[in-house]
């Protein structure tokens, strides 16, 4: 081989590129995992990245599925008539409460107010009235008087409560609400001590509300009387 050939050969060697090195250090040249330092490092943050952005999508569809269960439950007939029905039970207990704790009101009992009620006091006298009916009327201006504490001394009173409760809301019969009102039921601890019927019979066409204390404490159904008050019905006018 002569000079001339070699030397062809040596310059064809020095123009070949040479091999890349095993890792790059440099800023990236594709797409693809760095081999790198700084190319793991920028893969690792990427990689966070991307499980960010995933996440961000999973909570927003969770909260549109959400609101979107809301938006049925809202327009729910049904879902509408229950929230509207337990929002006038919890006006009634509310009114039911405020009344009893004023300790010197007769109460207004419903359907849904009653067996809470008879529940909390030693004493429970319940009226079950018909306004249409004059001693009914009566009853109840009697009632609203010893409610408000005559013939009981001021330390008696948390001991006793007066109600009313229309006959309609009550669970009797028509021929009951005909024939047997006013009547009283009376509570003690919770249990029924008594249930009078038509008490008019007994008390006469114009009766007091001291008469009426009496009537119930023959029976033990109030306590014993503490101080003597007389009043009529037309006191209460």
């Amino acid at each position: 081989m002569d000079r001339s050939s070699d030397e062809e050969e040596s310059a064809d060697e020095s123009r070949a590129p040479a091999d890349p090195p095993l890792f790059q250090y440099g800023p990236p040249t594709g797409p693809g995992p760095k081999t790198g330092p700084k190319g793991v490092i920028r893969d690792h943050a990427h990689y966070l990245a991307l499980k960010a952005e995933e996440e961000a999508q999973k909570q927003a569809k969770s909260e549109k599925a959400s609101r979107n269960a809301d938006a049925d439950l809202e327009s729910d007939p049904f879902v509408e008539q229950y929230k509207a029905k337990r929002l006038k039970q919890l006006q009634e207990r509310a009114a039911a409460a405020a009344a009893s704790a004023s300790g010197g009101n007769l109460v207004h009992l419903t359907p849904a107010t009653f067996e809470s009620s008879i529940d909390d006091n030693s004493y429970v006298v319940v009226h079950l009235y018909d306004d249409s009916i004059e001693a009914c009327r009566t009853m109840n201006k009697c009632l609203t008087r010893l409610a408000a504490g005559a013939g009981y001394a001021r330390e008696a009173e948390t001991t006793v409560r007066f109600c009313r409760m229309r006959a309609d809301d009550a669970p009797v019969s028509a021929r009951f609400r005909a024939d047997a009102l006013p009547a009283l039921l009376v509570y003690r601890d919770g249990k029924l001590a008594g249930n009078f019927i038509r008490v008019s019979d007994e008390l006469g066409d114009e009766f007091y509300a001291d008469e009426v204390a009496a009537f119930l404490r023959e029976r033990n159904c109030l306590p014993p009387e503490q101080a003597d008050h007389k009043s009529t019905v037309d006191d209460l006018d």
